[in-house]
């Protein structure tokens, strides 16, 4: 009886193994935002299209992304609505089909507008605090390619006092007109 030797690579095939299994786990983490963000507007609105999502004291109303022409930075726009007594902050936002996302302000510098990244955005007591078209937005770099009008995006926004709130953006058309609250 002949004996053969095995020509599988192991040192090959067990790093694929893992990024594979890496990458699935990225797509069920991608999904379960999504399932987590429907089910928190579900509760907030009763229809699985919301245009609210609520952690705590703190409601986003309205998010929508603005797409941009393919390999350009989109941008996400959106109203906090805080009913506590205290202040709080969106410190950053991140999604599983964008490679980062930074919170942006325009400034006007003499006659031209310059784009500023900031560290957070103050939500104040008892107030309302809007990233909108001209101002303060969220930037999303490296966006999927799978990401186009008429999509939607999941987001995950950090809050410094409330914490994590999943939602999900519709993806609108460069040059379309701002959401009214």
């Amino acid at each position: 009886m002949t004996s053969r030797k095995s020509s599988v690579n192991y040192a090959l095939v067990v790093p694929v193994i893992g990024m594979a299994a890496l990458i699935v786990i990225a797509l069920i983490g991608a999904w379960m935002m999504v399932i987590n963000a429907r089910q928190q507007a579900v509760a907030i609105t009763g229809t699985g299209a919301p245009a609210h999502y609520r952690i705590g004291d703190i409601m986003v109303a309205n998010p929508w992304v603005r797409a941009n022409i393919s390999g350009r930075p989109a941008a996400v726009f959106l109203i906090i609505y805080n009913r506590s007594d205290r202040a709080d902050r969106l410190i950053s936002a991140l999604s599983p089909l964008a490679g980062r996302i930074e919170i942006h302000s325009h400034a006007r510098e003499g006659d031209i507008m310059r784009m500023r990244r900031l560290e957070a955005i103050d939500v104040i007591a008892q107030g309302t605090t809007e990233l909108r078209p001209g101002g303060r937005h969220l930037m999303v770099f490296d966006l999927a390619p799978t990401v186009r009008p008429g999509g939607r995006l999941p987001l995950v926004l950090r809050f410094e006092r409330a914490g994590e709130l999943v939602l999900e953006a519709p993806v609108r058309a460069l040059g379309a007109p701002a959401l009214s609250p």
